[in-house]
């Protein structure tokens, strides 16, 4: 996979959020290693982890698939952004939308509204309105632990917005840093200024009297362009990027630990400014912004050597995608809330079976935002849900873990209710057997994709979508330098909700709807492999999926070509290499490659879309990261280059939507300071 590829295998139904701070700890790596070669793959590979299901288990026998970033692999790669870690991990495609919003796909399904979950430090970031991710530098990069992305469906405990893949970002804690830090960067293309970031940092673990407590809080914020290059629509209308496809980052956030107890709270301030509007260029920009609030509590309560109980309770408060100027393509200012309680419990039954069971409800809830002129929507179909403006959920899970000689067997299950539709139950169960240098694994998953409350106003007969996943992995240590693994799986979703984008009336405004079609899906394989030795670190991954006879949703199909589905490459490969030129100096060549996808580009004279096959495309990036810069301690610094063979990229919509494919970043030339103060 990726440097040094840590590609682990996890549970995707793990409640590791709760236990997230003290995995790395567990696992029997020092947090105080600083250089990859001093960890051995073989090490790593069988490092016993929390992550899972609280209970240890060696990597290659945990019952799922996970690729893990840490800090170290995020500081050689030079990542921006989390686009920029997604374009590295087998499976994930980005796809544009509306308003210029860029989205995930995950093995060839578009997955923008609430396939993949991001969870950072436990908060969904999934707006409630419709459960999208919005991307582009939006999220800072400093202060992360670690990445972990569950290559596969984390229903089981996540519920209703992890139906694929959940991607979990936890930020290292106080006692880590024990530092207050600094940090900016420059990023210029041959014409005009590409990004100007920066935050600042704190953490800090106590002693003493106050032994055990931990504090942190960081600022991050700037402006940066999604792209310099010129946008032209499907009616031929264009404008020039530059002048109206900003992206800027704002987010503040603070936590507390201290004998258990967490106490976290997070505001999210991204706004955008575009041109681009649902098919159309709009005569002028406007903006669009996604405020949000959230705070948690949670409290791990440890009974006797063997029983674990952790409650929490989280809210979060956000206007997603607000957009109240004239020009506006969409008038939006809607306020969601969403209030939940949860119980997790852990126990050691005996030394080889452990037992998991959770529970959570929440109360969702939608009003008009003040500055609203528009009727409130949910108030229509006050007779419909009763209350009109809130929506209840309750929900149950568990697991049970039991190991023994003849490999190992989790068997899992979530069931839960919603007020408007109705309930949803979802098992999995996994066999993995680790014998010599070599893995097995075979899983078989429910998961389901719940509507979101705009899915629901919209469409009020909507249904969730349901989806099967079958996988089958086999890891093998070559030498004690080299390790591989090749997995297979097979996605089946009945019921997509498909987002349609209709003008029934020409005199009025157009609107979304929601449709529950057939079903959707693909099948493919994913190869990964990693070698290290001494000075030089190396990885490499191929992905491949085909939709033919998976997907009969027609604005997913390519006209003439059944076995992929528009949007997104059948072939990714990506690879790495960093050679440690001496212990402060590290240099990383990268690259992805993406084989032809097709997009639609324009329409004909009777307004029928019309597609074309975009080229393969090669982005290769690479950077130079130094550290204690000057001879100082705790200044570091990072120069890189990205799309350094000035690949004219774009990224293609994911379904047929009138939406052209966006211009994506061009050559970059990027500046990066740290320095941290030790505490």
């Amino acid at each position: 996979m990726i440097l040094q590829s840590r590609t682990l295998c996890v549970a995707a139904a793990s409640v590791g959020l709760f236990a997230a701070r003290n995995v790395w700890a567990d696992s029997g790596i020092d947090s105080s290693v600083t250089d990859i070669e001093q960890v051995p793959i073989e090490a790593l590979i069988n490092t016993p982890t929390t992550v899972a299901s609280t209970k240890a288990t060696r990597l290659r026998e945990s019952p799922g698939v996970l690729t893990v970033l840490t800090k170290l692999d995020l500081e050689r790669l030079g990542v921006r952004d989390l686009t920029d870690v997604l374009h590295m991990v087998p499976g994930f495609e980005m796809g544009t939308d509306v308003s210029g919003g860029i989205g995930a796909a995950f093995r060839g399904v578009w997955a923008h509204e609430g396939k993949v979950l991001l969870l950072w430090d436990g908060f969904e970031f999934n707006e409630l309105l419709y459960f999208t991710l919005f991307f582009g530098n939006h999220f800072p990069m400093a202060d992360i632990e670690r990445i972990e992305i569950i290559r596969g469906p984390g229903s089981a405990v996540y519920g209703g917005a992890a139906e694929l893949a959940v991607i979990n970002v936890v930020t290292t804690s106080g006692a880590q840093r024990h530092s207050i830090g600094a940090y900016g960067s420059f990023g210029t293309t041959k014409k005009e200024i590409a990004r100007t970031t920066g935050g600042l940092t704190y953490g800090q673990g106590f002693k003493g009297a106050l032994e055990g407590l931990e504090l942190t809080a960081d600022i991050y914020g700037g402006k940066s362009l999604r792209s310099g290059r010129r946008y032209t629509d499907v009616y031929g209308t264009s404008y020039q990027m530059k002048d109206g496809a900003e992206l800027d980052p704002l987010m503040v956030s603070l936590g507390a630990h201290y004998a258990g107890l967490e106490v976290r709270a997070m505001f999210d301030g991204f706004h955008t400014r575009t041109q681009d509007g649902y098919d159309a260029v709009p005569e002028q920009p406007y903006d669009i912004d996604f405020p949000s609030w959230y705070v948690s509590t949670k409290y791990q309560l440890q009974l006797g050597e063997n029983l674990t109980i952790t409650p929490k309770i989280d809210a979060k408060r956000q206007i997603p995608w607000r957009s109240l100027g004239e020009n506006t393509p969409a008038y939006l200012n809607w306020v969601a809330t969403r209030l939940r309680g949860s119980v997790v419990a852990s126990w050691d039954v005996l030394p080889e079976l452990n037992l998991l069971a959770g529970t959570e409800a929440f109360v969702d809830d939608v009003q008009e935002g003040k500055e609203g002129v528009a009727e409130t929507l949910l108030k229509a179909n006050k007779n419909d849900y009763g209350d009109g403006d809130s929506f209840k959920n309750v929900a149950v899970y568990g697991q049970g873990m039991l190991r023994s000689e003849y490999g190992n067997a989790t068997l899992g299950a979530r069931a839960e209710k919603h007020s408007a539709y109705g309930t949803s139950f979802v098992p999995r169960f996994v066999y993995t057997k680790v014998f010599d240098r070599f893995h097995f694994k075979a899983l078989a998953s429910g998961a389901f994709k719940a509507p979101a409350v705009q899915n629901i106003v919209a469409s009020p007969d909507v249904n969730p979508e349901r989806a099967r996943v079958f996988e089958a992995e086999f890891g093998a240590q070559i030498t004690d330098s080299a390790y591989i693994t090749m997995n297979g799986y097979d996605v089946t979703i009945d019921n997509p909700i498909i987002y349609v984008y209709s003008c029934p009336d020409p005199d009025a405004a157009c609107i979304d709807t929601f449709v529950n079609y057939e079903k959707t899906g693909s099948r493919g394989v994913e190869l990964e492999a990693v070698y290290q030795l001494g000075s030089v670190h190396a990885g490499a991954s191929y992905s491949f999926y085909t939709s033919k006879d998976k997907n009969s949703v027609d604005i997913y199909q390519v006209p003439g070509n059944d076995s992929v589905n528009i949007g997104f490459p059948a072939h990714k490969v990506t690879g790495n290499v960093t050679v440690d030129v001496t212990e402060k100096l590290a240099s990383t060549v990268s690259m992805v490659y993406r084989s032809k996808r097709y997009g639609e580009t324009s329409v004909d004279e009777d307004g029928n879309p019309t597609f074309k096959a975009l080229s393969p495309t090669l982005l290769v990036n690479a950077n130079v990261h130094y550290t204690d810069l000057l001879g100082i301690a705790g200044l570091s610094g990072r120069v890189g280059v990205y799309n350094l063979l000035s690949s004219r990229y774009k990224v293609p919509q994911g379904y047929w939507g009138d939406h052209a494919p966006l211009p994506a970043e061009p050559f970059e030339l990027l500046v990066d300071l740290t320095y941290r103060f030790g505490l």
